[in-house]
C-alpha cells in the first residue's frame, strides 16, 4: 500500500481516506445522498440547530439524546447550515479518529503495524455492517468514545505501567462523554473499565489515585453541561427531561442499530486473531485486502439501503417519488424564513433547506411519548405557534384536528412517503414543472 508502517501520520491519512471513501457513498449525510428519507440524523440536525439558534436544550426542545450530541450537530449545522454536509465531514473526522484508535489497539495486541493497520482496515466492515447501520446516529460518534476506552483498558492490562492515572483519566472522560450523548451506552466504557480494574487495583493506594483519576475524568466531559444549564436555570429540565423522562418513555426492547455501539469491542478478538495467523510480506495482498474491504462495506450498504429500494432510495441518482414529495413539500416551507415547525408520527429533514425550528418542546412524536407530550403538541398548534405540522398518515384524527384548527393541508402522502403537510397560511404550490435532477442533489443546490 505504500504505506510506512513506522509513520503514525501516514497510517492516520490512510484511514482517514478510507473512511471518507466509505462515507461518501454510504452516509445519509453525504454528497451523494438526498436530503430526505432520515430518521434520527434530521431529527438531531434540527435540535442541534435550535441550540445555535439560542433555543435551549431540554427547555425549548427535548430528546432522549444528551447535549454533547446536540453540540455535535450543532457545530455541523454551523458548518453547513442548509444540508448535512456538515454533519458528513464531522462523521469522517469522527470514523478516522477511531480506526485509527483502533489501529493502536491491535498494535498493542499484535506487536505488529501492518498486522495493526489491517486490523483497523477491517474494522470498517462491523462499523458499518448493513443490516446494523443505515445512517450516521449517536451510535456512531459514541464509537470513538468507546475504541478509546477499550484501548486504554488495553494499556492498563498489556501495557507498559508508565502514565496509568493519565490512562484512568482518559477512561473516565470517555464514560463521561458517552453519558452526555446516550447514557445507556456508558456501559460499555464503564465495563472496559472494570477489565481494566479487575487485574490492576491490587492496593489500596492504587483504587484511591485511580478513582480519583476517573471522577476527574468525568468531570471534565461532564461538568461543563451541568454548569451550562445551571446558568441557564434549566438545571432541573435537563435532568428531568434527559434522565428521568428517557427511562419513563423509551420502549423496552432491541433495535438492530443498537448493536452498532457493541461494534468498537471486535478489534479485540480481530487482532488477536490476526496475530496468530501467518500474513505473506507481499504488498499486493494489502491492496488486494483494503480494496476488498471497502468496496464490499460500499455495496453491501448500497444494496440493502439504495439499490434495491429504487422506489425509495435517496442515492443522489434515484429520482423516484420519494424526492418529488420531499421537494414539493420543502417548497412550501421554504417559503418562509426559519418556519417553527410540529411533526407527529415522524421528522424526515423537512426544513433543512430554510432552517426550520422546533415550535415548542416536545416538538416531535417519540415512541412511548406520555400523554403530557401529545398534549403540548396539539396546545402548541391551536395556538397557532407552529408555521407548518407534519402528521403521518397513521393518525386521521390528527388530521381531522390540524382542519378544525384551521390549517391549510397540502397532501403528497404516498406509501414511501407517508406524511401530510399543514400551514398556518395559505402558501403557493410549486409548479408541475418543479424537478430536482441527480445533479441538483450531488451538488446540494
Amino acid at each position: 500500500m505504500g504505506v510506512r508502517y513506522k509513520s503514525d501520520g501516514r497510517v492516520l491519512g490512510m484511514l482517514a481516506l478510507l473512511a471518507t471513501c466509505v462515507l461518501f457513498f454510504i452516509s445519509n449525510d453525504s454528497y451523494a445522498h438526498d436530503l430526505f428519507n432520515k430518521a434520527d440524523s434530521a431529527w438531531f440536525f434540527i435540535c442541534g440547530k435550535a441550540w445555535m439558534n439560542g433555543l435551549v436544550p431540554y427547555v425549548d426542545f427535548a430528546d432522549s439524546k444528551g447535549p454533547l450530541l446536540w453540540l455535535i450537530y450543532g457545530v455541523g449545522y454551523l458548518l453547513s447550515r442548509q444540508d448535512f454536509i456538515g454533519v458528513f465531514w464531522l462523521s469522517c473526522g469522527c470514523y478516522a479518529a477511531t480506526l485509527y484508535v483502533a489501529f493502536l489497539t491491535a498494535e498493542l495486541l499484535t506487536a505488529d503495524r501492518r498486522k495493526a493497520f489491517l486490523t483497523a482496515v477491517v474494522m470498517l466492515l462491523f462499523f458499518f455492517f448493513p443490516a446494523i447501520h443505515n445512517e450516521v446516529r449517536c451510535e456512531d460518534f459514541a464509537s470513538l468514545f468507546v475504541m478509546l476506552a477499550v484501548y486504554k483498558a488495553c494499556c492498563l492490562s498489556f501495557g507498559r505501567r508508565g502514565h496509568r492515572i493519565r490512562r484512568w483519566m482518559v477512561l473516565g472522560f470517555c464514560l463521561g462523554a458517552v453519558a452526555m450523548m446516550k447514557f445507556s451506552i456508558a456501559l460499555l466504557p464503564a465495563l472496559a473499565m472494570a477489565a481494566a480494574a479487575s487485574g490492576r487495583l491490587r492496593h489500596r493506594t492504587s483504587r484511591k489515585w485511580s478513582l480519583l483519576a476517573v471522577l476527574g475524568g468525568m468531570a471534565v466531559a461532564v461538568l461543563p453541561f451541568f454548569a451550562y444549564f445551571w446558568a441557564k436555570g434549566a438545571l432541573d429540565s435537563f435532568i428531568h427531561e434527559y434522565f428521568i423522562n428517557t427511562v419513563r418513555i423509551t420502549p423496552v426492547g432491541l433495535k438492530p442499530y443498537y448493536f452498532s455501539a457493541l461494534m468498537p469491542l471486535m478489534v479485540v478478538p480481530l487482532a488477536l486473531l490476526a496475530r496468530r495467523i501467518h500474513m505473506p510480506i507481499a504488498r499486493k495482498i494489502d491492496v488486494v485486502l483494503v480494496a476488498g474491504v471497502v468496496i464490499l462495506t460500499v455495496l453491501s450498504n448500497l444494496w440493502i439501503h439504495d439499490l434495491r429500494h429504487p422506489e425509495y432510495g435517496d442515492f443522489f441518482t434515484q429520482d423516484n417519488v420519494g424526492r418529488r414529495e420531499f421537494y414539493d413539500y420543502e417548497y412550501v416551507i421554504s417559503q418562509i424564513n426559519k418556519p417553527r415547525i410540529v411533526s407527529m408520527g415522524g421528522y424526515m429533514g423537512l426544513g433543512t433547506t430554510c432552517e426550520a425550528l422546533p415550535a415548542c418542546r416536545y416538538w416531535a412524536r417519540q415512541s412511548g411519548a406520555t400523554e403530557e407530550m401529545l398534549a403540548m403538541q396539539v396546545e402548541c398548534c391551536r395556538r397557532m405557534e407552529a408555521d407548518f405540522v407534519i402528521v403521518h398518515t397513521d393518525l386521521p384524527e390528527m388530521m381531522v384536528e390540524m382542519r378544525k384548527i384551521g390549517y391549510h393541508e397540502l397532501d403528497r402522502s404516498t406509501q414511501w412517503y407517508p406524511f401530510v403537510l399543514y400551514s398556518k397560511r395559505q402558501l403557493s404550490l410549486p409548479s408541475a414543472g418543479y424537478h430536482k435532477s441527480n445533479k441538483d442533489v450531488l451538488l446540494k443546490k
